[in-house]
């Protein structure tokens, strides 16, 4: 079974990180991956090379030449790879796939990662993708969403049926017991210090403006407070600006894109996250991975992670005292934070691997080749 997974690009954010966990989790005896960006490059695109994941991408172009080009070196893919299914995520990758796998009679998957399930653009183009993805969407054997919030989105926005609609979490890798023994919270540790973390794109969706106020407000509690911001964006230079008017400049840490965020969970006391809007959260998965205990806004995408009291802490979003007050109660409180993060990384590896995450993914191939075969592929 070969199995073309096709991404718009290759950054290191959620949706991307997801298919580069589940490609490489594979033990390659039932099926072969490969990936096909839309935009040649970015930083997953050679990791997954290395390790031996054949990357494919089609020349730069611009404008309707680039989704001509792209329908065009895809459908020639497919043929050259015989493909067996096109697996495409998010809106733009889901309108091209459809167009090309029926043109070849392929089954096609679909991924929806985030409840914006649409592209960010105009009235008129978000109109034309409404279209066209509610198209591909009934088209679709099966559209998988990353979250029980998620798939409740697609119910409501896309003509679907609901048996055409299945739940497969995200994977992260889990690192060795040997990685984490520094990662056991100490009693006797200074409490006057503390490290936290953060990962994600600096954009207004992510609200890193509420980390900045928080640790204005910790300062008093732990004058060796240190945060991480990881990530990049749009919002980087406003962020940095807001450190500066909280004269916090010194406690933050912007560290821009990084190769490996394992680098700065393994430092981290605690890791936070302020998003707004998450489908899956990639970055609390792998942050309880590594054993961390977390901090995160209480959102349908974290709360399906994060139970309150036994996993990690949520805290109502935006409300600052809240944020502060669930960060002391865990920094100050070892047995908890131990009992936290154990407990969060043992869910992880029971139900968010990436192993297990790709284990589903194959099943879910099979079924849809098994019921193709035998004509049963909802008459397509």
């Amino acid at each position: 079974m070969n199995v073309l997974h096709f991404i718009n690009n290759l950054n290191r954010e959620g949706a991307q990180i997801m298919v580069s966990n589940l490609v490489s989790a594979n033990d390659k005896s039932r099926i072969n991956y490969s990936v096909c960006a839309r935009q040649p490059g970015g930083p997953l695109a050679a990791d997954l090379r290395e390790q031996g994941i054949e990357v494919l991408a089609p020349p730069k172009y611009y404008g309707f030449r680039s989704i001509r080009q792209s329908i065009f070196f895809l459908k020639r893919l497919c043929i050259d790879n015989r493909i067996s299914i096109i697996h495409a995520h998010m809106a733009d990758a889901a309108c091209l796939g459809w167009l090309v796998a029926r043109k070849l009679k392929l089954p096609l998957v679909i991924s929806h990662h985030g409840h914006d399930i649409l592209l960010k653009c105009n009235p008129v183009c978000r109109c034309v993708y409404f279209v066209l993805l509610s198209l591909a969407a009934r088209y679709a054997a099966m559209n998988v969403a990353v979250s029980p919030s998620v798939a409740e989105r697609v119910r409501k926005l896309l003509p679907v049926k609901a048996q055409s609609i299945q739940i497969i979490s995200n994977g992260v890798h889990i690192p060795d017991d040997s990685q984490l023994n520094k990662k056991i919270i100490r009693k006797d540790r200074d409490y006057s210090s503390l490290t936290l973390v953060s990962v994600g794109r600096l954009v207004p969706l992510k609200g890193q403006y509420q980390l900045i106020y928080a640790v204005a407000r910790l300062v008093s509690y732990f004058p060796g407070i240190h945060l991480y911001i990881v990530g990049d964006g749009d919002r980087a230079q406003a962020l940095k600006q807001q450190a500066e008017n909280q004269q916090v400049s010194r406690y933050i840490e912007f560290t821009g894109p990084v190769e490996d965020v394992t680098e700065y969970l393994a430092k981290a006391d605690i890791y936070v996250s302020s998003s707004r809007s998450e489908g899956m959260p990639i970055s609390i998965l792998e942050a309880m991975a590594w054993r961390l205990p977390v901090v995160a806004s209480d959102i349908p995408g974290n709360s399906s992670v994060v139970n309150q009291g036994e996993t990690g802490f949520l805290y109502e979003l935006d409300n600052i005292d809240d944020l502060v007050q669930k960060i002391i109660e865990v920094a100050t409180n070892a047995g908890l934070a131990n009992g936290l993060a154990s407990r969060a990384r043992l869910m992880v590896a029971q139900h968010y691997s990436a192993k297990v995450s790709e284990k589903k993914h194959a099943q879910l191939y099979q079924r849809i080749l098994g019921q193709s075969a035998a004509g049963l592929h909802n008459g397509k």
